[in-house]
């Protein structure tokens, strides 16, 4: 069954590849939106997205916010967490907020703290 995109004319709309070890950025309204690969052990192909006005960090799968702060994440998230958490510098964006594509909404703290940093 086709979708709303489906029926839209291909002129109209474009898919952007995001080279490995590059930002794709683009503006909507007065807001930026980034994106970049993470690598981590869940897969070679993952995507993070920064939203810089509010300091977020869109993902899915690498973190799930919401698990108890401070206690060590069961197998297989903390491996993929651990993932995400050792990239985040290498991204080279002020991170203080987690959205997960799949549970919530936490802080960077939240993220460390399963590591004890």
């Amino acid at each position: 069954v086709p979708d709303e995109l489906a029926a839209v004319a291909e002129a109209q709309w474009s898919i952007e590849e995001v080279p490995l070890g590059e930002e794709f950025s683009f503006e909507a309204g007065n807001r930026s939106i980034k994106a970049k690969h993470a690598q981590t052990v869940h897969g070679d192909d993952m995507l993070v997205v920064y939203l810089p006005a509010i300091r977020a960090l869109f993902n899915s799968d690498l973190y799930f916010p919401g698990m108890a702060p401070s206690q060590p994440l069961p197998p297989p998230f903390g491996a993929w967490a651990q993932g995400l958490r050792d990239r985040i510098p290498d991204l080279g964006w002020d991170i203080q907020m987690i959205i997960a594509g799949h549970a919530g909404i936490g802080t960077i703290a939240d993220l460390q703290s399963h590591f004890g940093t």
